[in-house]
């Protein structure tokens, strides 16, 4: 086959029949008679047909499409048309014209000489409307769902407003300027351009010409969240001859994200220190625990500062017993009226240990649930934080009676010493 195509005789054969094809083509119509001439007509349906008018100032609301144009000629004149590669034009010249219904003329150009156009109908009916220019708010619209546990904040448009360029009787069917995006799935903010467009009341999409055509949206997306509040949890002791002067964390609470349902069951989150671990005054980070339903925990660590200092011990005598939970019409008797805790021994860091004052001191019992008679009570003593108290006594002996009991003894002894 390549020898074929190399050799000067295949290329000579081609060549006439291509000749051969041109003369046929060129003489096939001539006339037997001389002096009679035949034509042939080709049709053609739909004819684009281009409208010439004042796009500034008006929108062409109808016209005409269903145009067919025959073209008379000779066969090689036809046939050549045919396979030119420069267009021809059918056009309507509405230059000129007022908003309104017309009827034009069809007119072309670039077809040969020797051809013959007509076209049915031979006018198109065309309606040209006067443009109208109005502004609208944007309307952005979410489709979809996003990632599980997570919200859509406020969205932001820019711009918020655009111009609508139509004709007055579409401009009065626009309901909203609208872009829509979608955000399946999304778990942080999205930032993107939606295009835009005008639909009518039913949701129809209206043929009007924006400015601008898009709009850039940025969508805040985020969990639930609530600040938590941090709760300190000390395990174990500190080693033998070591007190707290102070011990406190970086930050009060932590923000939390997770569904609701999660939230509403979160009051505090721990942070646990272990003490044994603690030889000297250091700054620890502790991670915070985290559970499986949270989304995010902000900050994930916090400090601990921990001073601490040798254990001193400090003796304090004679402290007032205080009474709890005793009713108006009753009044407390001690054994041996003595109403005070004969010594107590605090313990701590030297700092805290030599700042203490007596009035500090909370030693009290409870009586609340006590009736009249003797009882024997249980001392309590409420210190400052990071102090340790050993009581002389555990108990005391007290009796119980109504102040009008009191009364009357009284009365009755002042009776006995006047006699």
């Amino acid at each position: 086959m390549d020898k074929v195509l190399r050799s000067n005789v295949f290329w000579l054969v081609i060549a006439f029949v291509l000749a051969v094809m041109l003369w046929m083509i060129v003489n096939i119509d001539q006339p037997h008679v001389p002096g009679q001439q035949h034509n042939d007509e080709i049709s053609v349906e739909n004819v684009d047909v281009e409208v010439i008018y004042d796009e500034e100032r008006y929108a062409l609301t109808e016209v005409e499409e269903d145009v067919r144009m025959i073209l008379t000629g000779r066969r090689s004149v036809l046939f050549a048309n045919q396979l030119r590669t420069d267009p021809y034009r059918v056009y309507a010249d509405l230059s000129g014209l007022e908003a309104g219904t017309h009827d034009v003329p069809l007119q072309h150009e670039g077809f040969p000489d020797e051809l013959q156009v007509e076209f049915i109908p031979s006018h198109i009916r065309v309606v040209l409307e006067e443009k109208g220019l109005e502004s609208y708010n944007v309307e952005l619209v979410l489709t979809g769902e996003t990632e599980a546990g997570f919200e859509v904040g406020q969205p932001a448009v820019t711009p918020d407003e655009v111009f609508a360029i139509a004709p007055v009787s579409v401009l009065e069917r626009i309901s909203t300027i609208r872009g829509y995006l979608n955000i399946d799935n999304a778990d942080e903010r999205l930032n993107d351009e939606v295009e835009l467009k005008a639909y009518d009341r039913e949701g129809n999409v209206l043929e009007v010409e924006l400015s601008p055509e898009t709009a850039e949206v940025e969508v805040p997306i985020h969990s639930p969240s609530t600040t938590v509040p941090l709760r300190l949890d000390l395990v174990n002791s500190l080693p033998d001859g070591l007190s707290f002067s102070r011990i406190a964390l970086n930050r009060e609470s932590v923000e939390v994200a997770a569904p609701l349902d999660v939230l509403n069951t979160l009051s505090e989150i721990p942070v646990t220190v272990d003490l044994s671990e603690i030889d000297g005054s250091t700054t620890k980070d502790v991670t915070l625990p985290r559970e499986r339903q949270w989304i995010y925990l902000r900050p994930q660590e916090v400090e601990v500062q921990v001073e601490v200092g040798p254990t001193v011990s400090r003796t304090f005598n004679d402290v007032p017993i205080q009474v709890r939970g005793l009713d108006e019409a009753y009044e407390v008797i001690f054994e041996d009226d003595e109403q005070v805790l004969s010594e107590l021994v605090l313990s701590g860091s030297q700092e805290r240990v030599n700042d203490l004052q007596q009035e500090q001191l909370d030693v009290y019992i409870d009586v609340t649930d006590l009736s009249q008679g003797a009882h024997t009570v249980d001392i309590a003593v409420d210190l400052p934080s990071y102090i340790q108290g050993t009581p002389a006594e555990d108990q005391v002996n007290i009796t119980i009676q109504s102040q009008r009991s009191m009364s009357t003894t009284t009365e009755a002894n002042e009776e006995e010493e006047g006699e």
